[in-house]
C-alpha cells in the first residue's frame, strides 16, 4: 500500500460518529477506568474539535452564555446540573495507557523491521495536520476571547500510526487492544475528567496531494467533520473556502483583502495567469531575466483600484528552488522590474543587482 493511501486510510472515516462506532469508544474508555477502580463515566461524544473545545470550557467553567443547541451539549449540561461536585480532570487515564498500553506496544513495534520507519515518515505528515487543526481553532476561539486548551496525549489519534500495524497480536497486550479499538472506532481527541469522557472523532473527508502528502482540495475540503467545520487547503496552505468552492466567484477585493503573500500565491495558482490577470485587467509594463535565468515582470492594473485609489502593481516573479511563480504586490510609482524585485526584499534596485562588481 502506498504512503499517500496509507494516510487516507488510516485518517478518514466514512461512518465515524455513527451510533456503532460511539459505543465501541464508550466501551475503550470504560475499560480504562474500570482497570483503575474508578465509577464508570459518563462518555458524549461531539460532532467537531471545535464543539469539543466548547464543551471542555462549559465543563472547567460553566459559563452561562455558552448556548449552543444539540444533543450532545443538552446531554453534557443535564449531567453538570446533576453533578454538584463539578467534574476534575482524570490524569490517571493518561498514565494508565501510557504505561500499560503505548510502552509495551512501542518496545513490540520497535523489534519489527520496517515498522518503525513507516512510523517515522507518517509522522511529520500527523504533525501537519495537527498544526491546521490547531491553528483553525485558535482562529476560532480567538473571536470569542477564548484559547486553545490542551489535549491530552492518550487516548489521542497520533496512536493511529503504529496501533494499526500491530492489530494481529495485540490480544498479548489488553491495555492496547481497548486503545486500538477506541482509536480504531475514530476517535481524534479526548478529554477525561473523573466522572466524564468527552471525545470528538476524526474528520468524515480528507484531501490531500498525494505527492507530497500536503493538505489539498481541488474543489472541495481538505479536511471537513460537518458543514460547520471544514478547512480549505491549497498544498499544504490554507486559504479561504471561497477559493476551492467558487473560484469563479473570486473578485479583486477577495484577493486585496489577503495579506499574506503564500495564500495570495495559492490565488495565482488556483485561478491560472490567464485568470488572475482577467481579474486584474494587467497590462506589462517591464520584464527582464533574473539572475538565474527567469523571466519576471511588472504588471499594472488598467484600471483604478476603488479601495487603493489608483493603479495596483504587481510583480510576476520565480522562485529559484521550487519553480513557483508569484504575483507580488509593490508599491505604484515602480515602473522597473529590477526595482520592484528589490523591494520586496527590502532593498533599492542598486543592492539588488550593482551595476558593476567590485
Amino acid at each position: 500500500m502506498s504512503l499517500a493511501l496509507e494516510y487516507k486510510t488510516l485518517l478518514e472515516r466514512d461512518a465515524n460518529f455513527g451510533f456503532p462506532h460511539r459505543v465501541k469508544v464508550e466501551q475503550g474508555m470504560l475499560f480504562f477506568y474500570r482497570q483503575l477502580k474508578l465509577s464508570e463515566p459518563k462518555v458524549i461524544c461531539f460532532e467537531t474539535p471545535l464543539q469539543l473545545q466548547l464543551a471542555v470550557k462549559q465543563v472547567l467553567r460553566k459559563p452561562q452564555t455558552l448556548k449552543i443547541k444539540n444533543e450532545s451539549f443538552e446531554a453534557l449540561n443535564t449531567f453538570l446540573k446533576e453533578e454538584t461536585a463539578g467534574p476534575r480532570l482524570n490524569r490517571q487515564i493518561w498514565n494508565e495507557i501510557s504505561d500499560n498500553a503505548a510502552r509495551a506496544l512501542k518496545l513490540a513495534f520497535a523489534k519489527e523491521e520496517g515498522l518503525m520507519a513507516l512510523h517515522n515518515r507518517l509522522k511529520p505528515v500527523f504533525a501537519k495536520l495537527e498544526g491546521a487543526v490547531q491553528s483553525k481553532l485558535s482562529k476560532h476561539l480567538g473571536e470569542i476571547g477564548e484559547k486553545v486548551e490542551l489535549f491530552a496525549h492518550h487516548p489521542h489519534y497520533f496512536d493511529l500510526k503504529w496501533l494499526l500495524h500491530y492489530q494481529g497480536r495485540l490480544a498479548d497486550i489488553p491495555h492496547a487492544k481497548a486503545l486500538f479499538e477506541v482509536i480504531d472506532a475514530g476517535l481524534m481527541y479526548c478529554y477525561n475528567f473523573e466522572n466524564l469522557v468527552l471525545w470528538c472523532p476524526l474528520p468524515r473527508t480528507v484531501n490531500f496531494n498525494p505527492e507530497n502528502l500536503e493538505l489539498h482540495g481541488e474543489d472541495e475540503p481538505s479536511l471537513a467533520w460537518n458543514e460547520h467545520f471544514q478547512l480549505f487547503h491549497w498544498n499544504g496552505t490554507e486559504v479561504p473556502r471561497k477559493l476551492i468552492e467558487a473560484p469563479n466567484h473570486i473578485s479583486r477585493n477577495d484577493f486585496i483583502s489577503v495579506r499574506n503573500a503564500e495564500v495570495r500565491r495559492c490565488f495565482q495558482e488556483k485561478l491560472g495567469s490567464e485568470r488572475f490577470s482577467q481579474l486584474f485587467d494587467l497590462e506589462k509594463i517591464d520584464e527582464d531575466l533574473d539572475l538565474q535565468g527567469n523571466m519576471q515582470f511588472l504588471y499594472r492594473s488598467k484600471e483604478l483600484d476603488n479601495i487603493a485609489k489608483e493603479h495596483l502593481h504587481f510583480a510576476e516573479v520565480t522562485c529559484p528552488s521550487t519553480g513557483r511563480k508569484y504575483f507580488l504586490s509593490v508599491p505604484p510609482q515602480i515602473r522597473n522590474v529590477w526595482e520592484a524585485v528589490a523591494w520586496t526584499f527590502g532593498k533599492t534596485k542598486e543592492e539588488y543587482k550593482p551595476e558593476t562588481e567590485l
